[in-house]
């Protein structure tokens, strides 16, 4: 974290370095309601794009550790 957190703030930093303070809070406050929106109804709407589909197996992202 102490390597990580510092550079990943530079970025951010970066990234939203044209908006204000006002569109900072507005864009968090946008990406929290979509978060929510697909935490609260992703699965469903997944179930239902597969119209009685079986599911794939989910997969984590991460990539299998070495041996």
């Amino acid at each position: 974290m102490e390597r990580v957190f510092p550079a990943f703030n530079e970025e951010e930093a970066f990234v939203t370095g044209r908006l204000s303070d006002e569109e900072c809070r507005r864009t968090a406050d946008g990406l929290r309601e979509i978060v929510l929106q697909v935490e609260q109804h992703g699965e469903e709407r997944r179930l239902a794009l597969l119209d009685g589909q079986t599911p794939a197996p989910r997969r984590s992202g991460r990539r299998p550790k070495r041996a």
